[in-house]
């Protein structure tokens, strides 16, 4: 067998062309491959990692040779036509079909490296997973997605670790288009709290660039302001809600803090002490920070300023007493802006239209009521709602279980042939008109104490931090139906896994 190729670099990408093969329908072919682009900062090929996929892709005839030799089929036979070329190929592609002979994984093995080496998406495809947990570490994952043979596989390996957030990472905020991740460290047993910053890399290195210290408690943070310059944390223990520079995440600085008393003990003394802070986010518009408090039943609502970052207390969302609001996401339809409040003690999801006031303030009408279990449903005993996510399509609202522990799933021990327990997600249809959900799909979340999820951009994948299981799964998503369909892949984290997100 003989064949002739080159590389060659023309007008700033390569090309590998093909002068002679032992194959008719291969000779004088041209490949030309991919060369520098700028999307931030993936997919930058230097010309030595050109060469190197141009190595990689000069095997390919090579290992079709062999592989159809072992395989009895003879694809050099010089009175071969292009479609007896064609025919002969395709038989050899079936063999892929057939797991155990040495052939198809060969060739498995062979159209995973080519596909990567072009980059195509749809076949193979992988991204970066941050994971943060109470034992000191943030973890970087690599989630490798395959869809050879129309059955994908998943691979989650962790590539990089950092401990510069210790000793209790609780939350994660992505800058992404600054390159930029945010740590913030609970402080379970220190005195305070801490704010890390880190530059991100392709690799999944983290670099710490700052650490300053917070008030006691920081549970959730979220950038705001023109240009993202502010990061505005809620900070449970601490019963505070902080803020900070961040136009320098080399240079992290204080800007604001407040904290908040009440005067006696809420419905539940022992959750409702004091004030409890437990998420900062953002309405749909940026202008207003709201900060549910699970110890005060109220969801504190603040007029920002997007160019000095600092905020106004406004009139706040009064819950319902002992109710514990934790989370709570927006959604905008053509006709109404609605608020999902998911509470943590009472495992309830309450929505609410919001009307935007001419004194610049917000008004909350609730519109509707309902178990996190579905309408009418009642929660298990010590059973307690977490997360709650709407998909990017906002289609669907899916909220988070603890505790439960009712469901079973098969180990993800390969070797372990028992079941283990799963908490579940409840995945809810959203109505656009009404704000009403309707519960369409209860799926485990892959073991017990699911503390935060998240969904990646593209709606198609789910990561679920497992706090008190100290793992991490990945969960397909079907984008049409809105149906979370199984695991694709999972991990053992260190300690209690407090938060996973996307690299996006």
């Amino acid at each position: 067998m003989e064949i002739d190729f080159r590389a060659v670099h023309r007008d700033g990408r390569w090309e590998m062309e093909i002068s002679k093969s032992p194959w008719p329908t291969a000779s004088a072919v041209t490949a030309t491959l991919p060369g520098h682009r700028s999307r931030r900062r993936r997919c930058l090929f230097t010309n030595l990692t050109a060469a190197v996929v141009v190595a990689v892709l000069a095997l390919v005839p090579l290992t079709i040779f062999v592989v159809s030799r072992a395989s009895g089929i003879r694809l050099d036979d010089a009175n071969d036509s292009g479609s007896s070329f064609a025919s002969k190929f395709l038989h050899l592609v079936h063999l892929v079909h057939m797991p155990d002979t040495a052939a198809a994984m060969a060739l498995r093995s062979l159209l995973t490296a080519g596909t990567l080496a072009f980059g195509l998406p749809s076949a193979t495809s992988a991204s970066l997973l941050y994971v943060s947990s109470y034992a000191g570490t943030i973890t970087t994952f690599n989630l490798s997605l395959s869809n050879l043979d129309h059955a994908t596989e998943a691979h989650l390996q962790p590539i990089a670790s950092s401990d510069g957030c210790a000793p209790n990472p609780s939350w994660l905020t992505l800058d992404y288009s600054n390159s930029t991740l945010y740590c913030l460290d609970e402080g379970l047993s220190s005195r305070n709290g801490s704010l890390s910053s880190y530059s991100t890399a392709d690799d999944g290195t983290l670099v710490r660039l700052d650490k300053v210290t917070t008030i006691l408690g920081p549970v959730s943070g979220v950038i705001y302001g023109t240009g993202g310059r502010g990061l505005a944390l809620a900070e449970y223990s601490g019963s505070s809600v902080s803020s900070f520079s961040i136009s320098d995440p080399a240079a992290l600085a204080p800007i604001q803090s407040d904290t908040f008393t009440i005067p006696q003990p809420g419905v539940d003394p022992i959750r409702q002490n004091a004030p409890h802070p437990h998420e900062a986010f953002l309405d749909p518009t940026g202008q207003f920070l709201l900060v549910p408090d699970l110890g005060a039943d109220l969801v504190r609502v603040f007029l920002l300023d997007g160019e000095t970052l600092e905020r106004t207390a406004v009139a706040p969302l009064v819950a319902a007493p002992g109710s514990g609001p934790r989370h709570g996401v927006f959604l905008v339809t053509e006709t109404n802006t609605f608020l999902y409040l998911v509470s943590e003690l009472t495992s309830t999801i309450t929505v609410y239209d919001v009307l935007y006031n001419q004194n610049k303030t917000l008004g909350f009408n609730e519109v509707y009521i309902t178990s996190i279990y579905g309408e009418g449903a009642s929660t298990p005993k010590g059973a307690t709602a977490s997360e709650i996510q709407i998909s990017p399509d906002s289609k669907f609202l899916i909220v988070a279980s603890r505790d439960d522990g009712r469901l079973k799933i098969p180990s993800f021990d390969p070797e372990d042939s028992t079941e283990i327990p799963s908490d579940p997600l409840l995945n809810f249809s959203l109505d656009h008109c009404t704000g009403a959900l309707s519960l369409v799909q209860t799926f485990p979340a892959g073991g017990i104490g699911p503390r935060h999820f998240s969904l990646n951009k593209a709606g198609n994948l789910v990561a679920v931090g497992l706090q008190k299981d100290g793992r991490v799964v990945v969960i397909d998503r079907d984008t049409e139906t809105g149906e979370l369909k199984g695991f694709l892949a999972s991990a053992d984290v260190e300690g209690e896994v407090t938060c996973a997100i996307f690299d996006e």
